[in-house]
């Protein structure tokens, strides 16, 4: 179907949906309701970022990504995890390797530092995970900075990209970033959110037994 929701009614049990193409929308009415639209990237939340970063979740960054990779010659990249929850766990750390094998592809990597940087100790709970990750990332000379928390992306003197952020240690720690990627800052969909499904966080919270809604019963 190329139609969208706009808009949903837990207590009626309806929800409104409207053709992608234009015009007007169409009530439907259910008895049961799964709920898998994904969730929207909220770059504007960090000032600069949408500007001088990549969204790695995002179909078209990822191709502007390729050429950029396919162009630099010198200087830093830097992916960051910059709130979790997050699409795909393991994604920033797949990108970060990938990155790491297209540079030394081209015979740049020397002349290119690779830094990850998270919000949190690691973004995934398992220690056996993270000490395998992090191991892979040590063995191919990717730095990884955890607790790392961006206030906001801006341009130097001389239009190069600064990571401005913080960490528990260091109240202020830039970090240039020639080429900047990101994940996190993400949501539930506006029509959830506005039908108060989530929680302070913006996801839809759920029994974990079951998978339902807990604030839709």
């Amino acid at each position: 179907m190329d139609t969208q929701v706009v808009s949903l009614d837990p207590a009626a049990k309806t929800m409104e949906v409207r053709s992608q193409a234009g015009g007007d929308g169409e009530t439907l009415a259910y008895d049961y309701l799964v709920l898998a639209p994904g969730a929207v990237t909220q770059p504007e939340r960090i000032p600069g970022l949408a500007d001088f970063g990549l969204d790695i979740s995002s179909r078209d960054d990822a191709l502007l990504l390729k050429s950029r990779l396919g162009a630099i010659t010198e200087g830093s990249v830097v992916v960051a995890v910059a709130s979790v929850p997050y699409k795909c766990p393991p994604a920033p750390f797949e990108y970060a390797c990938l990155t790491d094998h297209i540079l030394r592809q081209r015979g740049v990597r020397d002349a290119i530092s690779v830094t990850v940087v998270c919000n949190v100790k690691f973004p995934m709970g398992s220690p056996v995970v993270e000490s395998a990750l992090l191991g892979v990332l040590a063995e191919r000379g990717v730095k990884y900075i955890p607790f790392f928390e961006i206030d906001s992306v801006a341009a130097d003197e001389h239009g190069r990209p600064v990571v401005q952020g913080h960490t528990p240690e260091e109240a202020s720690k830039p970090l240039p970033a020639d080429l900047l990627l990101f994940t996190g800052l993400q949501r539930a969909p506006q029509f959830i959110f506005d039908a108060g499904l989530t929680n302070p966080k913006g996801f839809v919270p759920v029994d974990l037994l079951t998978n339902r809604c807990v604030k839709a019963e």
